[in-house]
Protein backbone atom coordinates (compact mmCIF):
# COMPACT_ATOMS: atom_id res chain seq x y z
CA UNK A 1 0.00 0.00 0.00
CA UNK A 2 1.67 3.23 -1.18
CA UNK A 3 -0.15 6.25 0.87
CA UNK A 4 1.26 9.42 -0.03
CA UNK A 5 0.16 12.68 2.08
CA UNK A 6 -0.49 15.75 0.42
CA UNK A 7 0.90 19.39 1.83
CA UNK A 8 4.24 21.08 3.19
CA UNK A 9 7.23 19.65 4.61
CA UNK A 10 8.65 21.22 7.06
CA UNK A 11 12.19 22.25 5.63
CA UNK A 12 9.88 24.09 3.09
CA UNK A 13 7.79 25.91 5.34
CA UNK A 14 10.76 27.28 6.87
CA UNK A 15 12.36 28.37 3.66
CA UNK A 16 9.04 30.13 2.69
CA UNK A 17 9.43 31.84 6.25
CA UNK A 18 12.62 33.14 5.53
CA UNK A 19 11.80 34.17 2.09
CA UNK A 20 8.70 36.64 3.75
CA UNK A 21 10.79 37.81 6.86
CA UNK A 22 13.66 38.80 4.55
CA UNK A 23 10.93 40.87 2.51
CA UNK A 24 9.39 42.03 5.83
CA UNK A 25 12.54 43.29 6.84
CA UNK A 26 13.90 45.12 3.54
CA UNK A 27 10.24 46.71 3.11
CA UNK A 28 10.84 48.12 6.56
CA UNK A 29 13.79 49.50 6.03
CA UNK A 30 12.47 51.78 2.83
CA UNK A 31 9.95 53.03 5.13
CA UNK A 32 12.63 53.97 7.86
CA UNK A 33 14.45 55.40 5.21
CA UNK A 34 11.64 57.27 3.74
CA UNK A 35 10.78 58.59 6.99
CA UNK A 36 13.98 60.02 7.78
CA UNK A 37 14.07 61.94 4.38
CA UNK A 38 10.45 63.42 5.18
CA UNK A 39 11.71 64.61 8.80
CA UNK A 40 14.91 65.67 6.89
CA UNK A 41 12.73 68.00 4.07
CA UNK A 42 10.09 68.84 6.45
CA UNK A 43 13.27 70.56 8.94
CA UNK A 44 14.37 72.23 5.45
CA UNK A 45 11.46 74.05 4.56
CA UNK A 46 10.34 75.30 7.90
CA UNK A 47 14.42 76.47 7.69
CA UNK A 48 13.57 78.42 4.77
CA UNK A 49 10.96 79.76 5.78
CA UNK A 50 12.72 81.07 9.01
CA UNK A 51 15.14 82.23 6.92
CA UNK A 52 12.92 84.03 4.59
CA UNK A 53 10.98 85.41 7.71
CA UNK A 54 14.41 87.29 8.57
CA UNK A 55 15.21 88.83 5.45
CA UNK A 56 11.47 90.57 4.85
CA UNK A 57 11.48 91.56 8.76
CA UNK A 58 14.91 92.97 8.14
CA UNK A 59 13.85 94.93 4.72
CA UNK A 60 10.41 96.11 6.61
CA UNK A 61 12.30 98.00 9.16
CA UNK A 62 15.49 99.06 7.23
CA UNK A 63 16.45 97.96 4.06
CA UNK A 64 19.89 99.56 4.55
CA UNK A 65 21.34 97.23 7.27
CA UNK A 66 24.49 98.03 9.79
CA UNK A 67 27.27 95.94 8.92
CA UNK A 68 27.60 92.96 11.52
CA UNK A 69 26.29 89.60 12.72
CA UNK A 70 23.52 88.83 15.15
CA UNK A 71 21.84 85.35 16.31
CA UNK A 72 18.35 85.00 17.63
CA UNK A 73 16.17 82.12 18.01
CA UNK A 74 13.57 81.15 15.41
CA UNK A 75 11.47 78.04 16.24
CA UNK A 76 9.29 76.23 13.91
CA UNK A 77 6.79 74.10 15.39
CA UNK A 78 8.72 71.23 16.95
CA UNK A 79 12.25 72.44 15.32
CA UNK A 80 14.42 74.14 17.61
CA UNK A 81 16.57 76.45 15.67
CA UNK A 82 18.46 79.58 15.51
CA UNK A 83 19.08 82.68 12.80
CA UNK A 84 22.35 84.07 12.27
CA UNK A 85 22.41 87.10 10.17
CA UNK A 86 25.67 88.17 8.83
CA UNK A 87 25.28 91.86 7.03
CA UNK A 88 28.58 92.85 4.85
CA UNK A 89 29.45 95.97 2.60
CA UNK A 90 29.81 95.38 -1.04
CA UNK A 91 31.73 97.36 -3.75
CA UNK A 92 29.17 99.59 -3.84
CA UNK A 93 28.83 102.15 -1.11
CA UNK A 94 25.00 101.70 -1.27
CA UNK A 95 24.51 98.43 -1.32
CA UNK A 96 24.69 95.64 1.30
CA UNK A 97 24.77 91.99 1.10
CA UNK A 98 22.76 90.09 3.54
CA UNK A 99 23.14 86.32 4.41
CA UNK A 100 20.69 84.50 6.92
CA UNK A 101 22.03 81.33 7.93
CA UNK A 102 19.38 78.82 10.31
CA UNK A 103 21.14 76.14 12.12
CA UNK A 104 19.77 73.22 13.73
CA UNK A 105 19.94 73.19 17.93
CA UNK A 106 21.08 70.27 20.17
CA UNK A 107 20.47 71.90 23.87
CA UNK A 108 21.92 75.22 23.42
CA UNK A 109 24.61 74.72 21.07
CA UNK A 110 24.15 74.75 17.05
CA UNK A 111 24.28 71.19 15.39
CA UNK A 112 24.22 72.11 11.75
CA UNK A 113 23.32 74.55 9.36
CA UNK A 114 20.08 73.69 7.68
CA UNK A 115 19.48 76.69 4.87
CA UNK A 116 21.33 79.60 4.05
CA UNK A 117 19.70 82.61 2.23
CA UNK A 118 21.07 85.39 0.62
CA UNK A 119 19.85 89.02 -0.27
CA UNK A 120 20.93 92.89 -0.81
CA UNK A 121 19.78 95.59 0.65
CA UNK A 122 20.30 98.96 -0.88
CA UNK A 123 19.91 102.61 0.49
CA UNK A 124 18.39 103.66 -2.40
CA UNK A 125 14.82 104.24 -1.89
CA UNK A 126 12.25 102.60 -4.13
CA UNK A 127 10.18 104.27 -6.88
Amino acid sequence: MNLRQAGFTLIEVLVALTIVAVSLGAGLRAIGAMTDRTLEGELRLVALWSADNRLQEQFLTSPFPNVGISESDCPQGRWALRCVQEVSATPNGSIRKIVVEVWRLNGDKKDRMVARLMAFGSSVPRQ
